[in-house]
């Protein structure tokens, strides 16, 4: 983590330096973009890894709504603030973001293990910590169900802002109403980080997912019929809070369940499936709003949520967690004997 950190600030301070000597070119900002990404997507799966290490189990959906609530926070003043700082100095955006790399890797230098992680006894090569890692994920009935709910949820999560952007332009909404519009989207991410905890406590796993899911697909349905920008943004204000509502339950049980040994590769495979269902759906929202309307657009995709609010309903896949008590440990690799062992989940039980 500390060394994904400071790759990711050598290469946001070449930026400015480069702007500074004139040889600032757009491939090189292309590849200070595939750094930053490859390096956030490293940085992640070794944080899913490392956090149930770090807090106990019983606290560990506190600890990811709060990882949650920080990054909407950043989502909500990083914009405006680049800008200002764009505005002084060009360079200087850059500049701070590299300084911020350096104290994040300072201060996940200094962090500590609460007990120690499980360590591998021999080692293996990337392409079988992959192989792995989608195999465990695929064996575990709960987790193979939950993983891809989320993907179909991606779909149309990831076209809710492409939608609220062209419906403004077909209402020729000022550049500042749209932007107050969109910054719902930071405000509605904390407000859900803040209540996940809780609701997870009141309503478990399995209803928390299935209303989280129904009421997306309502949501679409107010977007389709929605007759001015106002009622548009305060749905898409109650759906962004929903969108850490799902994600955080989600998080939780997937580090609640994995062994050790197997976090970083299960929660990247995880990952992908999230991440390959984002620019899906931004295609396909792009592919309909160039033929149809907004308002079809958001109908397609309230049928599309609702088709899969249906099926989780029905699915016997989605299931609670167990309840861990304070000081409790997740699952270690001696709790699972084999990937093909996981269908069983004697661990989980399913809510009816």
């Amino acid at each position: 983590m500390v060394r994904c950190e400071l790759v990711r600030a050598l290469t946001m301070a070449s930026l400015p330096v480069a702007l500074l000597l004139g040889v600032l070119s757009v491939p090189q900002l292309y590849v200070a973009g595939f750094i930053g990404a490859l390096g956030y997507v490293l940085f992640s799966a070794a944080e899913a890894g490392a956090l149930p290490a770090i807090v106990d189990s019983a606290d560990l959906t506190s600890a990811v709504s709060a990882q949650e609530v920080a990054s909407s926070g950043c989502g909500v003043l990083a914009p405006p603030l680049g800008g200002v700082l764009f505005g002084i100095v060009s360079g200087l955006p850059f500049a701070v973001d590299a300084a911020t790399f350096l104290v994040s890797a300072t201060t996940t230098a200094k962090v500590r293990l609460v007990r120690p992680r499980v360590e591998e006894s021999a080692k293996s090569g990337l392409r079988a910590d992959v192989v792995e890692g989608v195999r465990w994920l695929w064996s575990h009935r709960g987790l193979r169900a939950i993983g891809l709910l989320a993907a179909g949820m991606q779909v149309a999560i990831s076209a809710v802002g492409l939608v609220v952007i062209v419906t403004a332009r077909r209402e020729h909404s000022s550049t500042a109403l749209l932007g107050f519009v969109l910054s719902t989207i930071g405000v509605g991410g904390i407000l859900g980080g803040l209540l996940a905890p809780w609701l997870e406590r009141r309503l478990g796993l399995r209803r928390l997912l299935l209303t989280v899911v129904w009421l997306q697909g309502v949501l679409w349905l107010v977007f389709a019929v929605a007759p001015d920008l106002p009622v548009t943004a305060a749905a898409l204000l109650l759906f962004a809070a929903t969108m850490p509502l799902f994600g955080i339950a989600v998080l939780t049980y997937q580090m609640s369940e994995t062994p050790d040994v197997l976090r970083g590769r299960v929660s990247t495979t995880f990952g992908l499936l999230i991440w390959g269902a984002t620019p899906i759906g931004a295609a396909v929202a792009g592919l309909l709003l160039e033929s149809y309307s907004t308002e079809r657009t958001s109908l397609c995709f309230a049928a599309w949520v609702v088709v899969l609010a249906a099926v989780a309903t029905t699915s016997r896949g989605v299931k609670d967690r167990a309840p861990v008590a304070d000081g409790a440990s997740a699952p270690t690799p001696t709790a699972v004997s084999a990937a093909g062992d996981c269908d069983a989940e004697p661990e989980v039980i399913s809510r009816s």
